[in-house]
């Protein structure tokens, strides 16, 4: 099976670069994300599947990964800089917070370390390095996705938007609003509670006699959960949308029935390949539990970072110029083609949760 996915990337690369893939003796990766804490499930999401990438590659090459547990900005700088000048890696395979990459997306170009991001990632943060690629969506394309739903099949007329207070909460603001009331809808209300907010009722409290049809959360973590108990403990019947990093453990838990009938959109393949068939089972298997789209696009990167840096003798400078000519890669996450600003582009699946569980609708 693994021979299968292996196979699979290197037919890709062989095609699209023309050679056999020669490398230097070892190549360098990091991963830059909470591993303890409250967000600690996305970075443990992104460290199983930078792990499984790398046992499967062939004995010809030597990787080794460095783990840095950061997510706010001075801590993330401090990551980056210790992989960059001590570890010298040549990418980071792994990354999830987009506050700590906005700030340390500077030094990426400085130090021509290339940077996957792994989660959902708003334009201006890609635009900021050309030395950043994500293998995930950019925040607007789910944004805009969510709105043509509530107001093409939930038939919404209002809505309220609840968001993480930072680059990636602000990323689907606009252009969910913009979506949504050029279809004919009215944002009534836009919320972006402190990160150190204790709970949200005094804000929820607001949409108690206005109830919006559609209530959008684009947060993480038990922040989700804790918005929707609230929510509905306050009689507020809104359709909760709310994005990928949702389908988290810590929001169902929190949430508790509160959470049922809550309706995201995952960037998945719909129908799924024979190797991304082999790739979740794999996963599973070494793990214990299932992959997400955080996990397939946190491979996808892995295994894109090591090919074009053999190919390249593990020139980072060389190995970036090479991943903008990926083009209908077939990965785990769909397929990939890297556009001008280092991001792509991906179908999405709804999901539903039903009895407990975000399920393909």
């Amino acid at each position: 099976m693994r021979k299968l996915i292996l196979l699979s990337v290197g037919l890709f690369f062989s095609l699209l670069w023309g050679q056999c893939l020669c490398a230097e003796e070892e190549i360098r990766l990091g991963v830059v994300a909470p591993l303890t804490g409250d967000f600690a499930n996305y970075g443990t999401f992104i460290k199983d599947a930078v792990e499984l990438a790398v046992s499967q590659q062939e004995s010809d090459i030597s990787v080794k990964v460095f783990y840095e547990d950061a997510c706010l900005p001075k801590n993330a700088v401090t990551a980056f800089r210790k992989l960059s000048s001590v570890h010298k890696v040549h990418a980071i395979a792994g990354s999830y917070c987009v506050i700590g990459l906005d700030a340390f997306a500077p030094l990426a170009n400085k130090d021509e370390v290339i940077v996957f991001h792994s989660s959902p990632i708003p334009t201006g943060v890609l635009n900021k390095s050309d030395f950043i690629f994500s293998t995930n969506v950019r925040t607007a394309d789910e944004a805009r996705k969510a709105a043509r739903y509530a107001i093409n099949s939930l038939k919404a007329k209002t809505s309220v938007l609840f968001l993480f207070d930072s680059q990636w909460g602000r990323g689907f603001s606009e252009p969910y609003r913009e979506e949504f009331e050029r279809l004919g809808g009215k944002i009534i209300g836009l919320e972006t509670p402190p990160l150190e907010a204790p709970d949200f009722k005094a804000v929820l409290t607001k949409y108690v006699r206005n109830v919006p049809d559609v209530l959008f959360i684009a947060d993480i973590a038990h922040r989700t959960g804790t918005i929707m108990k609230q929510a509905r403990n306050l009689g507020i019947t809104s359709q909760f949308l709310t994005v990928d990093e949702a389908e988290e453990e810590n929001v169902l838990k929190v949430a508790g029935d509160a959470a049922e009938g809550t309706i995201l959109f995952a960037p998945e393949p719909a129908t799924l390949s024979s190797e991304q068939k082999i790739f979740r089972k794999e996963f599973e298997k070494r793990n214990g539990y299932a992959p997400n789209s955080l996990s397939a696009s946190a491979y996808d990167a892995t295994q894109l970072a090591i090919a074009s840096l053999k190919k390249c003798n593990g020139e980072s400078s060389c190995a970036k110029k090479e991943l903008y000519l990926t083009r209908d890669y077939p990965g785990v996450s769909g397929d990939i083609s890297i556009d001008s600003d280092g991001g792509c582009q991906k179908s999405f699946v709804k999901k539903k949760v039903i009895d407990s569980t975000f399920t393909r609708f």
